[in-house]
């Protein structure tokens, strides 16, 4: 088993994540969309509570990427689920990788990755 910090592993973790960077990158939204984005940036902007259950953790997280983009907290709420959806990405491909070979993986990572339901919410804020 290969420990410590260089491990086989880094070169697809980098390449996961430059890969889904650029494509969620050419796919974010640069505003607020439709659905919950108008209420859920509001709520990140002003800390309130959006509608049940309330997400606090998502609305402290997201207040600071709300606050780095003043003129469109749309687009700083977009930016912090593209983050959010690449890790789920590197999340899935180190789930996958303790019992599978790491190409397997990675193709597992990258297909999950692409559907059009997690491309869709990786993109916008929902």
């Amino acid at each position: 088993m290969d420990t410590g910090i260089f491990t086989k592993k880094w070169p697809y973790r980098i390449l996961l994540f430059f890969l889904f960077l650029s494509i969620y990158s050419m796919a974010l939204s640069p505003g607020i969309t439709t659905g919950d984005a108008g209420e859920l940036t509001s709520a990140a902007m002003v800390m309130g509570i959006p509608h049940p259950p309330g997400y606090p953790l998502w609305t402290l997280l997201a207040r600071i990427f709300s606050l780095l983009f003043p003129e469109n907290p749309g687009f700083g709420t977009n930016l912090f689920s593209m983050i959010v959806g690449i890790a789920s990405i590197l999340l899935v491909f180190e789930i996958v990788s303790l019992g599978a070979p790491l190409w397997l993986s990675f193709l597992v990572a990258t297909n999950i990755g692409l559907f059009p339901q997690i491309l869709n919410y990786s993109t916008i804020t929902e």
